[in-house]
């Protein structure tokens, strides 16, 4: 055993010794998120994000970027169908025969059969003009499915910043919960020692402080595992600080929703319905 280590076992004992299991003072301070070691000082004054930024962060993530990588492509066979087919031209021999069966005979009476051709397609019927139109029935389905993913990685979005925002008013209440738990044992801790609170009274306050810390630590978890849904989503564009770092602004949205105008226009301008009729136009 090393010195470090026996010193480390003797503080843990002495720490032991100065107060049992039921003590007040084992109830650690629960911290708040992010905590000091955990964000350096230099972010801890960040403006928090907004529901605006996080929108605009969610139109560039990968799924977006890889929705526009497909609309270029669908774009370019639109090239590629608007061409004619090229002439093809092909050479071949066959049938070689040997004259005689003199050894002279080889290179100078060898007959062969030989043919050129050159084969080129005529397009008939206007097959050109419906495959191109084919191609860019293709294309607008395409640019429709980016726009609908647009709309869904941002909705996506807004879910998980609302998640983050509910998480993090969550907290502030349970770590307010949990130090007036704290202040609670302390205070039980003294009517003890003066004999105004049986033993029993004070453990059962004590457990109920614990359980406010557990709860604090819990909310804790759950805050940061909403900070993470929200950073995938949008990318990890948003800020250079630590996920855990990030702070929302408190944009709850109206209660009241109102729906009007004609449902059948509506249900007709929807990204995901355009996309399907072009692709009924491509077949």
């Amino acid at each position: 055993m090393s010195i470090r280590q026996f010193f480390s076992l003797v503080a843990i004992a002495a720490a032991g010794v100065g107060g049992g299991p039921l003590s007040a003072q084992t109830i650690a301070p629960v911290s708040s998120t992010p905590s000091a070691a955990q964000v350096p000082a230099s972010h801890a004054l960040s403006a928090p994000l907004a529901l605006a930024e996080v929108l605009e962060a969610a139109r560039h993530n990968l799924e977006v970027r890889m929705a526009q990588q497909d609309v270029a492509a669908t774009r370019a066979d639109i090239l590629a169908a608007n061409r004619a087919p090229l002439p093809v031209l092909s050479a071949k021999a066959s049938s070689a025969d040997q004259i005689g069966l003199t050894h002279g005979a080889l290179t100078s009476q060898r007959r062969i059969d030989k043919s050129l051709g050159l084969d080129w397609t005529w397009e008939r019927g206007g097959k050109r003009s419906l495959r191109t139109q084919a191609a860019q029935s293709i294309a607008a389905a395409s640019q429709s499915d980016l726009a609908e993913i647009l709309v869904l990685q941002q909705l996506v979005a807004k879910d998980a910043f609302f998640d983050l925002l509910a998480a993090q008013e969550r907290l502030t209440h349970v770590l307010a919960m949990a130090q007036s738990a704290k202040q609670l044992a302390s205070t039980a801790q003294i009517r003890v020692t003066a004999g105004d609170l049986s033993v029993q009274d004070f453990s059962r306050v004590e457990i109920e402080a614990q359980r406010a810390q557990a709860d604090a630590q819990s909310s804790q978890l759950e805050r940061q595992r909403a900070a993470l849904a929200l950073a995938q989503i949008t990318g990890r564009q948003l800020r250079p600080e630590p996920v855990i770092a990030w702070r929302l602004q408190p944009q709850w949205p109206s209660a009241s929703v109102t729906v009007g105008g004609n449902a059948e226009a509506w249900l007709e301008a929807r990204a995901d319905v355009q996309a399907a009729t072009q692709r009924l136009l491509a077949t």
